[in-house]
């Protein structure tokens, strides 16, 4: 009986140990297949592009399309019925602000893209047109005042800093004792004259900046700074001392008064900037 029962005990504790024991369950991850990347932008177009698109190639169409009507009713009804002018007018007006309407929205997605030292030259290189011009050649001093607001509208466009403005002020400030010592007094005037337009503009689209919290404007200290290091004062400065003195010499045989003072200005506009360039170059080193 004995044994039986210690066989029985240990049958019996074989098959509770079989049920209790935990069953090993390995999991296998599936290695991660890793997607080629696609970059979206080439195969979609940006939406605010492909709707700036579209736009623009629907006013095409449209000013397209009043321009043919325009031509029918030049060309087809009678030119002494006022109701013929009427229509005219109006079709005309609306060709006008279709057009402009295009040729706006290229400016505003072109300007930006442009780099902003070419911009600032083009404006500088529009306000001394706009400046000579303005001297009685093609109109006067007082509509030469639109040129600058012109420039004015494309610096703030641009987001470039209004101080872009106001240094030709200063420049221009600085020149105007030179051309009164060379008896210029009705240059002088005018150059006086074009001091304040820069000053009004310059500091009217500066209070703008300040009022709209204007940023990412294209720094002026940054870049001034980087002229003045990078520049070689050095050699401009005997450059045109030795023109200072060729004209000099050659006002005593000829009359060339305003040439020799303007000379003279260069020659110490060029020798202040190599003096504030040294300036820069010592803190620096610092």
């Amino acid at each position: 009986m004995a044994t039986t029962y210690s066989e029985y005990y240990k049958r019996r504790m074989n098959e509770r140990f079989k049920e209790e024991e935990p069953k090993s369950i390995v999991k296998t991850e599936k290695p991660a297949v890793k997607t080629p990347s696609v970059n979206i932008s080439h195969k979609f177009p940006v939406p605010e592009k492909e709707r700036e698109k579209r736009d623009n190639l629907g006013k095409i169409v449209l000013i397209c399309l009043f321009a043919l009507i325009l031509l029918n009713l030049i060309y087809f009804l009678p030119s002494n019925s006022t109701y013929y002018l009427f229509v005219i007018a109006g079709i005309s007006v609306v060709l006008a602000i279709l057009i402009l309407s295009i040729l706006h929205g290229l400016y505003e997605s072109g300007i930006r893209r442009i780099n902003p030292w070419l911009m600032i030259a083009f404006v500088y290189v529009i306000l001394g047109v706009n400046m000579f011009l303005g001297n009685g050649y093609l109109y006067s001093v007082e509509w030469a005042f639109l040129g600058f607001v012109a420039g004015a509208v494309i610096f703030y466009d641009s987001k470039i800093d209004s101080r872009f403005l106001i240094l030709p002020a200063l420049l221009l400030l600085g020149y105007i004792p030179f051309l009164l010592i060379g008896k210029q007094n009705a240059l002088a005037e005018i150059i006086a004259i074009y001091v304040y337009y820069f000053l009004v503009v310059g500091v009217g689209l500066q209070l703008v900046e300040n009022f709209k919290d204007s940023k990412d404007l294209y720094d002026f200290e940054h870049s001034i700074k980087k002229i003045m290091i990078k520049t070689n004062w050095n050699d401009l400065m005997i450059f045109f001392g030795f023109i200072a003195i060729c004209v000099i010499i050659a006002n005593r045989f000829y009359e060339i008064e305003i040439w020799k003072w303007t000379s003279v200005y260069f020659f110490s506009v060029v020798l202040v900037c190599y003096i504030i360039s040294m300036m820069f170059e010592d803190e620096k080193k610092e």
